[in-house]
Parts: structure tokens; C-alpha cells; sequence
């Protein structure tokens, strides 16, 4: 497991459910530390509800993956910084800085395989 990618993915899924995805969707259930109180690199998950329809999508790691992986080879399209930015987390490089619009767009790359929203 390349610890630099785990830790993006965690700290990107954070920052969609903290700031990306609430203008399309209530956050029901969010679990992003271990017991120990360390990001939990390997088992955070949380469930969201799409506002207009109502439905439950469940977000977790492989989520998280999907989406960077989708953004990276292009199959979503998407601004230069942030296909980048999915590039460069994918190598393993440290510190790929992106915001909250930015992991909000991961998310829903990796549950629409589309961006829908925003």
C-alpha cells in the first residue's frame, strides 16, 4: 500500500464530507478515524443522501480510488489542476494539494463515473 496515496484518499474523502458534497447532499453516517483516533487509511466509509432525489450512496476508499483513477486517465472531464493533481496522487507523490470543490469532484467521479453536480 503506498502510504502517500492512502493518505490523499483519506484526507480528500475529509474534505468532501466536510465541505465538498453538502450543497447536493446530507451527510448521514462519517467515519474517517480508527479507534485509536488516527486516520483510519484502510476502513473510512460514510453515507450520504442526494438532496433533490433522496437516494443513499455509500463512500469509501474504493469510491475515493475510482474517482482519482477516472479523473487521471481523463475519463471525466475535468480542469487541468486536478487531473493533475489525481496524476500525481496515483505516483505516489506527497502533499498533492487540492480544495474542497476539487475532492467534492473525486467523490462524485467516483459514484457517477460523471461529474452532476457543481
Amino acid at each position: 500500500m503506498d502510504t502517500n496515496f492512502e493518505t490523499f484518499l483519506n484526507d480528500t474523502f475529509t474534505d468532501a464530507l466536510e465541505n465538498g458534497v453538502r450543497y447536493w447532499a446530507s451527510v448521514e453516517e462519517y467515519r474517517w478515524l480508527d479507534e485509536n483516533g488516527e486516520p483510519d487509511l484502510k476502513g473510512y466509509h460514510a453515507r450520504i443522501r442526494e438532496n433533490e432525489s433522496g437516494k443513499s450512496y455509500a463512500i469509501n476508499r474504493e469510491i475515493m480510488a475510482e474517482g482519482v483513477r477516472l479523473i487521471a486517465a481523463g475519463s471525466v472531464p475535468i480542469n487541468s489542476h486536478l487531473r493533475r493533481a489525481c496524476e500525481l496522487a496515483l505516483a505516489g507523490a506527497e502533499d498533492v494539494d487540492i480544495d474542497s470543490a476539487d475532492a467534492d469532484a473525486i467523490v462524485q467521479a467516483g459514484l457517477f463515473a460523471e461529474i452532476v453536480y457543481g
